[in-house]
């Protein structure tokens, strides 16, 4: 995603097919995965297309991390060990 979008909850931004995307957390992600429609946070939890992973090393670039309230798209590890509790 090369389009710069300001983080506003009741906001939309046009992807580049013209499909409205809302601009929070959620919105994000739905706009990175080419959704049909913008999901909330909390629809996720129930969303058919998801895998849970066995363990933190499986993630991989693109993935999402859910807890209550946020979502966010995994992007890379940042230090040497992934996976550990000292990792950021």
């Amino acid at each position: 995603m090369s389009q710069k979008i300001a983080q506003r909850p009741a906001a939309s931004a046009a992807d580049s097919a013209g499909r409205a995307y809302r601009t929070d957390c959620s919105g994000f992600v739905s706009t990175a995965w080419h959704l049909s429609r913008s999901l909330v946070t909390g629809e996720f939890a129930t969303y058919n297309g998801k895998t849970v992973l066995a363990s933190l090393h499986d993630l991989r670039p693109g993935d999402a991390l859910l807890r209550s309230g946020h979502i966010e798209l995994f992007a890379r590890w940042n230090c040497s060990t992934p996976g550990t509790a000292a990792c950021r």
